[in-house]
């Protein structure tokens, strides 16, 4: 059983080289890009929804107006992991724990002028985290707004302690 509850930097970890979002989302883009200028140059057509992705360049996201603080996302916990899911088409992610930050892999927040989305981590994530590793993966699950006491007497009831 798994020691910890994932992230974007536990999951995609290679060596001492960090993941973080602004990485992973630059990495996904450029591949989607290279795909799709692939396919134009053998075929010499591409569908029109994947050739969205030519127009678009990700902000740095420590630039001015470059996050778009008026549309967060929350983080949750899914079978020992920790998500955040776009509210817009549900495209998932890996959260960054370390710096919550989404950028959504399949519309690249087009809503949001293509900035990138704040996520809010629960204050109690250590707590929450030492709860749910008692439990077997399939069961690792936490959603806003349940509480560290709703895991804590639902190990209880379960036989996993609550401490």
């Amino acid at each position: 059983m798994s020691e910890v509850i994932e992230s974007m930097r536990t999951y995609f970890a290679s060596g001492d080289r960090v993941v973080d979002a602004p990485t992973f989302a630059r990495g996904i883009l450029a591949v989607q890009q290279g795909n799709v200028r692939r396919q134009m140059a053998t075929l010499g057509f591409a569908p029109m929804s994947a050739t969205t992705c030519l127009g678009v360049t990700l902000p740095d996201p420590d630039a001015p107006g470059a996050i778009a603080e008026d549309a967060p996302l929350r983080a949750y916990v899914n079978h020992g992991e920790w998500k955040v899911r776009c509210d817009q088409d549900y495209d998932v992610e890996f959260a960054d724990l370390e710096r919550p930050l989404f950028m959504c892999a399949s519309h690249w927040n087009a809503h949001v002028g293509y900035r990138w989305r704040p996520v809010i981590l629960p204050v109690e994530r250590v707590a929450i985290e030492r709860l749910l590793l008692r439990r077997p993966i399939a069961n690792r699950n936490w959603r806003y707004p349940e509480t560290v006491a709703d895991l804590a007497r639902d190990n209880r009831e379960h036989g996993l302690g609550d401490d």
